[in-house]
């Protein structure tokens, strides 16, 4: 599924199964926005994967 083009906000996306389903949804082109109440966290992971927008 390709999801080129569209944008995808995930709460709590910084770790557990929120942080799987924004890497899911990196693999289809989307651009993820993450957020999360550990903002070091969140800062960690956009780090890690530059495709994550915090």
């Amino acid at each position: 599924m390709s999801l080129d083009g569209q944008s995808v906000l995930i709460t709590a996306g910084a770790s557990g199964i929120g942080r799987a389903i924004a890497l899911d949804f990196l693999g289809t082109g989307a651009a993820v926005h993450v957020v999360d109440i550990d903002e070091r966290a969140a800062e960690e992971f956009s780090e890690a994967h530059p495709g994550v927008l915090v």
